[in-house]
């Protein structure tokens, strides 16, 4: 088995959201420099103080469980400052502390960033299975059973037998699983672990998912997949803003933004939500918000016209060798998430 491991970003807390200032001058202010989940929010539509307080208040409802599966750990020592306020990490199945920082905490540290914010309780597993499918399989299913979301970020699983993983998550029908799209490398995509995400027309394991980054460090370009030949079988099914994204193959922070945000639907849904769920709402609120993306420094009208078009070109298949690529056609909004929520939660009048 080979398994690839990609640098991940480790962010501190920095400065809470700014609302709006009574009084200010009509003229647009100034664009503050965000960093971490600061921008990664602010481009999700947080962008005033209230929306945050109503996120905050309606992720009360419940706790959140969320599992990491993959092979390099994560230190709890390195996530000591965000293992706070109700956070707790727990080492299932002979999973340990690794003596130093590893790509899988630093992933873990940006959806702790993000969830801290928006003030959701998460409990996280960790699954450390060995160099062996058949335990990479075991832990799948067990991660599955025990979690609402199961994230694994660095392990490019590929083979005959990747197969078998993905039918285990297939048997696993409680937890959402998330993956980064496998962006770069040979094009083996008909075998690879993330070619059995959930398919636009029904096909692949629904429960499963995959993104790609809208990345800070790229303004108006997405992450997109290397040129493949008709072969290519994985699909995209979500575009998370991602701070720490950094260039091709650095799509790993684009799952920890869509692990993040789903774990925020598990917390403030009325009732708790299946997979198909949170999937379908993540799919259905997902937009082009022009005022959210041009809050932040980076990215202006020009930018937002750019994003939009390489956005349509996913969703088209004539464009893409037949197949849609992209399932959802537009980026993760939590104001969009927020929104409906109310909906779904306001009484019925008589």
């Amino acid at each position: 088995m080979r398994v690839m491991y990609l640098v991940g970003g480790v962010l501190g807390l920095v400065c809470l959201l700014e609302g709006s200032v009574a009084g200010a001058p009509t003229a647009s202010p100034a664009k503050k420099a965000l960093q971490g989940a600061e921008w990664e929010l602010q481009t999700l539509g947080v962008i005033d103080q209230t929306m945050l307080q109503g996120l905050r208040a309606m992720a009360r409802r419940r706790s959140v469980t969320m599992a990491v599966v993959g092979e390099g750990g994560v230190s709890r020592a390195a996530l000591a400052p965000v293992l706070v306020q109700g956070n707790t990490l727990e080492y299932r199945d002979g999973a340990s502390d690794p003596s130093s920082s590893t790509h899988d905490t630093g992933q873990l540290r940006v959806i702790l960033d993000q969830t801290l914010r928006l003030g959701v309780q998460l409990h996280v597993l960790v699954y450390q299975p060995p160099d062996d499918y058949a335990a990479v399989g075991e832990a799948l299913a067990r991660a599955g059973q025990a979690a609402d979301i199961v994230v694994c970020f660095h392990s490019f699983w590929d083979g005959e037998a990747v197969a078998q993983l993905a039918e285990r998550v297939r048997q696993t029908s409680t937890a959402l699983f998330v993956a980064p799209y496998g962006e770069i490398g040979e094009p083996r995509t008909g075998t690879s672990w993330q070619a059995h995400a959930a398919k636009p027309g029904g096909g692949g394991v629904p429960n499963f998912v995959t993104c790609i980054p809208l990345a800070r460090s790229s303004p108006g370009e997405l992450l997109r997949p290397s040129t493949r030949d008709a072969a290519d079988t994985e699909t995209i099914n979500y575009v998370a803003p991602s701070y720490c994204a950094n260039g091709a193959g650095g799509t790993c922070p684009a799952a920890a933004t869509t692990a993040a945000v789903s774990a925020f639907i598990v917390a403030a849904s009325a009732r708790k939500p299946t997979p198909a769920d949170i999937a379908r709402l993540l799919r259905d609120t997902a937009t082009v918000d022009r005022a959210a993306l041009t809050s932040v420094a980076e990215v202006d009208d020009p930018t937002v016209d750019r994003l939009e078009a390489a956005i349509a070109r996913l969703v088209d298949p004539a464009q893409n060798g037949g197949q849609r690529k992209l399932e959802a056609a537009g980026i993760l909004s939590l104001r969009g998430i927020y929104r409906r929520l109310v909906e779904d939660s306001a009484p019925i009048a008589e």
